[in-house]
This record gives structure tokens, C-alpha cells and sequence, in this order.
């Protein structure tokens, strides 16, 4: 077959990294994807922000990253693609659009009624307004996302689980001594309570994860701050080997969505049971679908429930 990935034009997409600069959960999965379809034989291209690049894989490089970016531009470069009208015409069979704005719905509106289009909302909290076509195919990672997109939007959505790659990530049974925070750096994603409860139970805590964005830079300062380099360490954006390292070393992963916010999969959670490393997470969204609670890790239904939780497996307390 021939597929069409389209990417967002907020990252770029780079090899050389893993398939991500740092740590982005939406530019990850549509890297792998776009990579395993080609290993399975498909002809594939990934539209992606200029410096993009996939092994076996076609780049249509959109326009240079920008963290504000509303897609537009990038959609015009790939209509050429899609519009049969257009020299440079394709004719997949597939498009897989994993971007945070809706231009391709406006392509398939019209221009291509018949384009087969499946859409991955990666957060359904960015769609408040049913899709510009009667019958859109719209997936979730979660039950929980899912349920979520679909009140908003007025239209069915399946839900399809996020796979991962296992090659990069060791199983490791003997753990290094601390817990491990992985995830952007930003309020909704707790940073600050795993710091007080990480002082509060008192066990050592790595932290990591995508600390770029504007919005986020007077937290961030107060996260680093708040970070005294011996018992609580900040790394920030980490290569994805780096990261595959931490992971699989770490005495339990610590992930404290917020209220407010809602976890829609969480791929750190499935990463860190890959490696075999517990995950202690506030009970939110997705959560419960993700972590086999009391197997692959605990649900807590509190934050001092989930301190308590990583300090015992800090501590080697079953």
C-alpha cells in the first residue's frame, strides 16, 4: 500500500535522534508507525517540519518548526499530494494524520471526498467542534480519551491502544536508586508535587522531559530551582537512548497527571513496564488502562498515596 503519515509542524522528526529531539510522545508514534510500515513492506512518506527524516522512508519536509505553528503552511505542501488535480497527485490509500489541526479534513472536504483518512487524536481536549466531513475515522489510545472526544465533537471515536518499539528498551532487574519523573515539564504534568513528595518520603528523584515551550518557562525556572543536583537531579530533554537508559534503570517511574488535565495514554508508563519498572501514577484519564494495578505498578487514588507508593519502591518495600 501507500501511506501518507502526517506529522505535526511543531518538532521535527530526526534519525539521528530516535525518531524525536527530546521527548514527544505524538512525534514519536508517528515516526515508529511510519518506520514499521515501511519495514512491512509499504510505501510510505512522512510529512513532517524541515530536518525531518525516517529511515526507508519518503520525507515531504513541510515547513521549519515552530512551536506555534497552526499547521497551515505545512497542509499546503502536502495537498499537492492529495489533490488530483495537482502534477505531483499520489494516490495512497492511506493517510494516517497525527497533526494538532484539521487542514487535511479540509483538503478531503474539498477536494477528495474519497481519500481514506484515519485521524489519531492525541489530545481530544484540541477538538471542540464535530470533523468538516458526515463519516470521519477517528481513533483514541484510550477508552478514556476516546469517551472524552467524542461528547465534544458529536462523532463516534474507536479506540485503538499506542504500540511502542521494545528493541531500544533493556529489561533491567537490578535498579539503580532513584525514581524517576519523565514526562514535559509543565504544571499539568505534577513536576512540583513529585519534588515535594520526593523531599517528603525522602527518596532520590531524576527528572526529564521537553522543557522548550514558552508558556512553560517561569515553571520550569522554579522546577530547576527547586532541584538541589544530589537528591533531586534535573536532566531536562534527554536523548531517546538517554531516556531508555533512565527508564530501565530507575526503581519506579512517577507519573502524577494533574486534575485539571487528562491523561489520554501516557507512552512513559508503557515504556518503563517494558523495561520492567514499576509505575506509581495518580489515578487520571487513561491511567487505570494503562497500568495493571499491583502487577505492572500501582493506581493511586491521591497524591500521598502515590509518595507513599514510590518511596516503598524506593526503598525495596513490597
Amino acid at each position: 500500500m501507500k501511506i501518507l503519515v502526517i506529522s505535526t509542524a511543531v518538532y521535527p522528526i530526526k534519525e539521528e535522534w530516535g525518531g524525536l529531539q527530546g521527548y514527544g510522545g505524538l512525534e514519536q508514534v508517528a515516526y515508529d508507525l511510519a518506520e514499521f510500515y515501511a519495514k512491512a513492506g509499504h510505501q510510505v512518506a512522512l510529512a513532517a517540519p524541515v530536518g525531518s527524516s525516517c529511515p526507508g522512508v519518503e520525507t515531504i519536509q513541510t515547513v521549519p518548526a515552530a512551536l506555534t505553528n497552526d499547521e497551515r503552511g505545512a497542509s499546503a505542501v502536502y495537498a499537492h499530494r492529495l489533490r488530483k488535480e495537482d502534477k505531483d497527485f499520489v494516490d495512497y490509500d492511506v493517510v494516517h494524520d497525527h497533526s494538532w489541526q484539521r487542514w487535511v479534513y479540509k483538503i478531503k472536504a474539498e477536494h477528495r471526498p474519497d481519500l481514506r483518512l484515519v485521524s489519531t487524536l492525541h489530545n481530544p481536549l484540541s477538538y471542540n467542534s464535530p470533523f468538516p466531513v458526515r463519516f470521519p475515522c477517528l481513533v483514541s489510545p484510550s477508552h478514556a480519551g476516546g469517551g472524552i472526544a467524542s461528547a465534544m465533537i458529536g462523532q463516534p471515536v474507536e479506540t485503538v491502544p499506542h504500540g511502542i518499539r521494545v528493541d531500544g528498551l533493556p529489561f533491567v532487574e537490578a535498579k539503580e536508586d532513584y525514581v524517576l519523573m519523565l514526562a514535559r515539564i509543565c504544571p499539568e504534568k505534577g513536576i512540583h508535587e513529585g519534588i515535594r513528595l520526593a523531599r517528603k518520603y525522602g527518596f532520590k528523584m531524576i527528572i526529564a522531559g521537553d522543557d522548550i515551550l514558552p508558556p512553560n518557562q517561569k515553571y520550569i525556572t522554579e522546577v530547576i530551582q527547586k532541584c538541589d543536583g544530589k537528591q533531586i537531579r534535573y536532566l531536562g530533554p534527554v536523548p531517546r537512548s538517554v531516556r531508555n537508559e533512565l527508564l530501565s534503570k530507575a526503581r519506579c517511574l512517577l507519573h502524577l497527571p494533574m486534575p485539571g488535565y487528562v491523561e489520554i495514554f501516557g507512552l512513559n508508563m508503557v515504556e518503563a513496564s517494558a523495561c520492567g519498572t514499576h509505575v506509581v501514577a495518580f489515578r487520571n484519564g487513561a491511567v487505570p488502562e494503562v497500568v495493571d494495578h499491583g502487577r505492572t505498578g500501582f493506581v493511586a487514588g491521591n497524591l500521598e498515596e502515590a509518595g507513599a507508593l514510590a518511596a516503598n519502591e524506593a526503598h525495596g518495600i513490597s
